[in-house]
């Protein structure tokens, strides 16, 4: 199990400076299976979603934290999972809205992740949560997905996946980073191919320690849900990505 907290606050200060490239408009979902379709589609917008997020850290993180303990206490908030990582959790802001983004890390390993997302408006007032579990069977691949919003449950659901989402081979990278930042060298991020894409993309999620049946998951939970509800969902995948939905999806191809 990682240790998300550190490595998301680490990798997303990377992310911030490495910015985001574009898939390749040539790729067609058309060809591909619905599940991939809705992967590879809420991944793209939790990318574009990631953009506008920046980390909030020190005093201020603190401030953040110590007010979602008090909505814990006083019944605010209430979650399906007896587990909260305080020491992991993440606060970033959206530079747009100005809305404060709490993840908070509940339980993870192998073949369970559990996680939630507390929005904060800007004046200082809980707006809204959503806790999300996803657990797998290894052996057939299914993986039921349950997802809460304000403590109403909104979705449970078993989702079947393939083999491929199940590869823990850790496949390190081709070429360097340095190299992939020559924007004169480097060609799109699509490989040869959305399925060589995709491949690529999940052999990156599982170098960096991240469960690509998870974020599978994750994506479909997202694709499921109302407009307001995905927006939530979003910010749980970015989450759930460890901060690397960017750095993946532009190195995809050195992971084939």
């Amino acid at each position: 199990m990682i240790n998300l907290g550190k490595k998301v606050l680490s990798i997303m200060m990377i992310m911030m400076l490495l910015g985001f490239s574009s898939f390749s408009s040539n790729t067609s979902y058309a060809q591909e299976s619905e599940l991939d379709q809705k992967v590879m589609q809420s991944i793209e917008k939790t990318k574009e979603l990631s953009e506008d997020l920046e980390p909030v850290e020190g005093s201020q993180s603190k401030v953040y934290i110590k007010k979602f303990k008090k909505l814990l206490d006083n019944g605010s908030i209430s979650f399906h999972s007896d587990n909260i990582n305080f020491e992991d959790i993440m606060v970033v802001q959206n530079k747009k809205n100005k809305e404060v983004i709490l993840h908070i890390p509940l339980f993870f390993d192998e073949d369970q992740n559990e996680l939630a997302t507390v929005y904060i408006e800007k004046n200082g007032k809980l707006k809204s949560y959503m806790e999300n579990h996803y657990s797998a069977d290894q052996e057939s691949h299914e993986v039921r997905v349950e997802v809460w919003s304000d403590n109403q449950k909104v979705m449970d659901d078993t989702v079947q996946l393939t083999a491929e989402y199940f590869e823990t081979e850790q496949k390190t990278e081709s070429k360097t980073i340095a190299s992939s930042l020559n924007i004169f060298g480097v060609e799109t991020a699509s490989a040869n191919s959305f399925t060589d894409f995709l491949k690529g993309f999940n052999n990156c999620l599982s170098a960096q320690g991240i469960a690509a049946w998870a974020i599978a998951a994750a994506s479909i939970a997202c694709s499921g849900l109302g407009p307001a509800g995905a927006s939530a969902c979003y910010y749980g995948l970015s989450f759930l990505t460890g901060g690397v939905v960017g750095y993946c999806w532009t190195s995809a191809k050195y992971y084939l």
